[in-house]
């Protein structure tokens, strides 16, 4: 978690619920095993794999 909080990862994908202190650096990628809104997430991480 502290590589996280401190901006080691470009960016972070997860499943699951992730503890509030890093919520807003991690995308939430439920939506790519049900494929309802998927491609909206999949443009999320396009966009911070490029930034």
């Amino acid at each position: 978690m502290e590589n996280i909080k401190n901006n080691v990862y470009d960016i972070v994908i997860s499943m699951t619920q992730v503890p509030k202190g890093i919520e807003d650096k991690v995308t939430t990628a439920i939506q790519l095993s049900t494929g309802i809104g998927a491609e909206a997430v999949c443009s999320i991480i396009k966009r911070g794999l490029l930034e």
